[in-house]
Parts: structure tokens; C-alpha cells; sequence
């Protein structure tokens, strides 16, 4: 419970982040998929853009407080390449510039179409790439429990849930021919937000140290993980029933908090495993 509680500035991070990145992820696969928005969902999509933005951003500030002194966050840069810390802010901070880029470029309606759809896959597939990084952060030998590629398939299911629900507040109109695409994603997100919670939990049970056990920190967790997961399938539940209801968001609203409930809790879970070095196989 130590644990998981100081950590609760990343933990604020880890959620606010990949829902923020994801809802850029949601638009860039909408422009792929061809299903381009009516012209008043486009506008409304820009005004409300400033959203995935600030979540981000939030997430950023909150994890600054992880570090000893804010002011640290400036010496992040230094372990570019090697840190995975590092990585993590630098891939954050890439996609971060290249959406708020997109969102100015948008907003100035100097762009046409083709240079729009181009501009907006790229800060969606920057998003990736940063929940990509996010997850890789937590893959340390000095923390076994947490060294598991399955955080970032659970990382890229947290963007895809969160983000599914945030599209379509961003894209709602009475013509929704793009509702599929982000069902798609909502469920994507859960299968893979359950593999990867599921499997993390699972890889750490198997794990013993001279002063703990990987399966009582699973058995500790695990009421957080089953709510979690089920706040989670319940948004993506709730995305796809919003996706078939054009002009009615309300459960696209209920979706985006639930996801954001549903992952903060996985997320306390996932700190809650926390075990040093010195492990052995049960």
C-alpha cells in the first residue's frame, strides 16, 4: 500500500497521458479509415482538441512531482538514449509538440486536406510511440515484477479505451459513418488492456523475494485489478453504444470517465506489484 501510494504522481501520469494521446490516436485512424467527419463535427473536434491536450499536459505536471524536486525535470534530457525514464519524456514531449502543432495548423485553416490528414496521422502515431515508451519505462531487472513487455500492450489498451470515449465527444453529430472505427478501437482497447494487466499479475505471482511473495502482492491487488478491468470492459461497452447513437454522447461521456476510473485503479494495481531484486522462481 506504501508503495502503490507513492507513486501516486505517476500513477496520475500513466492514466491522464495515454487517454490524452489516445484521443489523437482515435482521429488519425478515423482520417485512415476515410471516414472524414461532416464539417460541423470537424469544427467541433477542433474547439475541443485543447482536451487530449491538457490531459497530457496534466499528467506531465503530475509526474513532475515523482522526482525529488520539479526543477529535475530539466535533467530528464540528459539520459536520452540510455534511461528509459528518458525515452519516456522525450517520446511525451515529441508527440506532445507535433498535437499541439496539428491543433494550431487546424485552427488557421491554411492547410487543405491532404497536408490535415498527413499532419494528424503523425501526431496519432506519435501517440502510440509515446504509450509505446510509457510502458517500456516500467521494464527494469531492479523491479521484477514490473519487467514484463505485457505493460505495453496494457499501456496502448488504456489509450485506445480512454481515447475511443474522447474521440467521440470530439467527433459528435447527428452522421456518425466513422462510429465503427472507434467501437473498433474502444474493444481493441480492453482485449488489450485485460492481456495486459491479466498478464503482468499472472508473471508477478510467480515471483518470490527473501522478503516477499510475488502472489501476496497479486492477492493484495487484486480487488483493484478486478474493478479496474470491469470499469474498463464497462467503457468500452459504453463506446460502443455511443458509437451507434449520433447526437447522443451522453455514454460517451460516462465512458470517458469510467476509463479514466478504470485505468487509474489498474495503474494502482500495477504499483501495488512493486518488488526489489533478489527474486527467485516459485
Amino acid at each position: 500500500m506504501t508503495a502503490m501510494l507513492s507513486e501516486l504522481p505517476l500513477a496520475i501520469f500513466t492514466t491522464l497521458a495515454p487517454v490524452g494521446a489516445g484521443a489523437f490516436i482515435a482521429l488519425a485512424a478515423v482520417q485512415c479509415a476515410g471516414a472524414f467527419p461532416a464539417q460541423e463535427q470537424g469544427t467541433r473536434a477542433l474547439k475541443l482538441m485543447w482536451v487530449p491536450l491538457a490531459l497530457v499536459l496534466a499528467g506531465f505536471i503530475a509526474s513532475a512531482f515523482h522526482l525529488a524536486a520539479p526543477g529535475n525535470m530539466l535533467h530528464v534530457a540528459e539520459g536520452i538514449g540510455r534511461s528509459p525514464l528518458s525515452n519516456e519524456v522525450t517520446a511525451g514531449g515529441l508527440f506532445f509538440v507535433v498535437a499541439a502543432a496539428y491543433w494550431i495548423a487546424a485552427s488557421s485553416g491554411k492547410l487543405g486536406d491532404a497536408a490535415l490528414k498527413a499532419f494528424g496521422i503523425a501526431a496519432g502515431a506519435l501517440g502510440v510511440v509515446f504509450a509505446v515508451f510509457t510502458g517500456l519505462a516500467y521494464m527494469m531487472e531492479t523491479i521484477p515484477t514490473w519487467n514484463s513487455p505485457l505493460n505495453i500492450v496494457a499501456m496502448i489498451g488504456y489509450a485506445l479505451v480512454g481515447g475511443a470515449a474522447l474521440g467521440l465527444i470530439m467527433l459528435d453529430g447527428d452522421d456518425r459513418p466513422f462510429g465503427r472505427v472507434l467501437s473498433a478501437l474502444a474493444l481493441i482497447g480492453c482485449v488489450l488492456a485485460f492481456i495486459g494487466v491479466i498478464g503482468v499479475a499472472a508473471f508477478a505471482s510467480g515471483l518470490t523475494s527473501p522478503i516477499a511473495a510475488g502472489s501476496d502482492l497479486v492477492a493484495g491487488a487484486l480487488p483493484m485489478i478486478v474493478l479496474g478491468l470491469a470499469l474498463i470492459a464497462a467503457a468500452s461497452v459504453l463506446s460502443m453504444i455511443a458509437a451507434s447513437r449520433p447526437g447522443k454522447p451522453s455514454a460517451a461521456y460516462l465512458s470517458l470517465l469510467l476509463a479514466v476510473i478504470g485505468v487509474l485503479l489498474a495503474r494502482f494495481a500495477f504499483y501495488a506489484l512493486q518488488m526489489s531484486v533478489g527474486i527467485s522462481l516459485m
